[in-house]
């Protein structure tokens, strides 16, 4: 017996002897943590079991995504198989996105159950960011079809953070995050966040902003604010109601013409976007549930070209797409 041997054997028998000495209730074993089944929504428009369900789905949870550095759903949208991401320059610059071979307006994109694409179909990703996102769902191919003739392709669904994972003691705990980050091009991010959970009520807040000069000489600066919150509420066994909000508040400084020529120092464009749902659900019977998701979308989306002192350019160009919308689906599962 060599002496590590020794060693790790006498180690062994000295801790067999003091657990026998001990009484028996001080010996705990350890208990491994429950892992619950992997829940989706976007299939079949109510919660389901992943492993039940026949279509393509990918799911990208928010938190395996903020251990990576993933701060915009563009970015984390590029690992899921069948997706291309088209992004026409740095940070805030158009972003679109292009599903299993079809056009960018063939996607139909959620937030919280609401609609948020333009009329025609198109979404732009630029600015919207994965704080307090629990999990984005992406459905592919033709399941898609119970979102509608505008969900040709697939659907992506962005389903906001809430409190319920947390392990409290006495059914409550909470817990606080604040984030500092800096980088090149004089880039800077800040967060606070903060969610928990009390019982029958689980809530969620979170605040961002996110800044940087761009990789151009001059007019190239993104800034980009993002607010975002949840409550649920669970007054029976039967009943939960979810209400939640998320603004998006983002402006792009281009110096570019159409050519790719850096020769503007003016030219900027804006993107703001609220989402606010309300999603209610109460089981009338064992194996039959009436759920209502209503909600407001509304968007901001503006450019504003003036002219340049000489030696130019000189044309104008404005424009401010303003859009409210709202939505309600009723039905029973």
């Amino acid at each position: 017996m060599t002496r590590v041997d020794l060693v790790y054997s006498a180690a062994a028998l000295a801790a067999l002897a003091l657990n026998r000495a001990q009484p028996v209730s001080a010996v705990q074993e350890p208990q491994a943590p429950t892992a619950l089944p992997e829940v989706v929504v976007t299939a079949d428009r109510y919660p389901v079991r992943a492993d039940s369900v026949a279509a393509t789905i990918t799911v990208l949870t928010g938190d395996d995504l903020r251990a990576q550095g993933i701060r915009f759903l563009g970015d984390a949208l590029r690992q899921v198989p069948g997706v291309q991401v088209i992004q026409n320059g740095s940070y805030g610059a158009a972003t679109s996105l292009f599903l299993r071979g079809g056009q960018s307006d063939y996607v139909k994109v959620l937030i919280d159950g609401i609609p948020a694409n333009q009329p025609g179909g198109s979404y732009d990703f630029s600015a919207l960011s994965t704080d307090n996102v629990e999990r984005i769902e992406v459905l592919r191919g033709p399941a898609s079809v119970i979102y509608g003739s505008d969900a040709v392709t697939g659907v992506v669904h962005v389903i906001t953070r809430g409190g319920r994972d947390l392990q409290g003691v006495g059914g409550q705990a909470a817990e606080v995050d604040a984030l500092l980050e800096g980088g090149t091009y004089d880039s800077f991010r800040w967060e606070g966040a903060a969610r928990g959970d009390l019982g029958p009520v689980e809530w969620s807040g979170s605040v961002s902003r996110f800044t940087t000069d761009g990789a151009y000489e001059f007019n190239n600066r993104f800034r980009n604010t993002v607010a975002s919150a949840l409550i649920r509420a669970r007054p029976g066994a039967s009943s939960e109601v979810t209400l939640s909000g998320r603004w998006t508040d983002g402006r792009f400084q281009f110096p570019t013409d159409f050519t790719g020529a850096v020769v503007d120092r003016n030219q900027f464009a804006t993107n703001k976007e609220l989402t606010v749902s309300l999603d209610a659900a109460h089981r009338v019977l064992p194996s039959l549930e009436a759920r209502l998701v209503a909600g407001r979308y509304e968007s901001d989306i503006a450019s504003d070209d003036r002219p340049d002192p000489p030696p130019g350019p000189t044309s104008l160009s404005l424009r401010d797409a303003d859009l409210g919308r709202w939505s309600a689906d009723v039905r029973l599962v």
